[in-house]
């Protein structure tokens, strides 16, 4: 009984649990941030280093 007690007054597995949360929501965000690469932030950044790679003698 003093077993089941411990348990449920454990809260280690609750913050695992909202990192994980955590983390699947920071993942979803930079998936609809940075999906699309023809047309997102993200081909904005390939052709500005495109640009700089082009600029680089050698």
């Amino acid at each position: 009984m003093n077993l089941i007690h411990n348990f449920l007054r454990d809260e280690d597995g609750v913050t695992s649990i909202e990192y994980a949360l955590v983390a699947s929501v920071m993942a979803s965000i930079v998936v609809l941030v940075f999906g699309n690469i023809l047309t997102g932030p993200a081909a904005i950044l390939k052709a500005a280093f495109t640009k700089v790679k082009d600029a680089i003698p050698g």
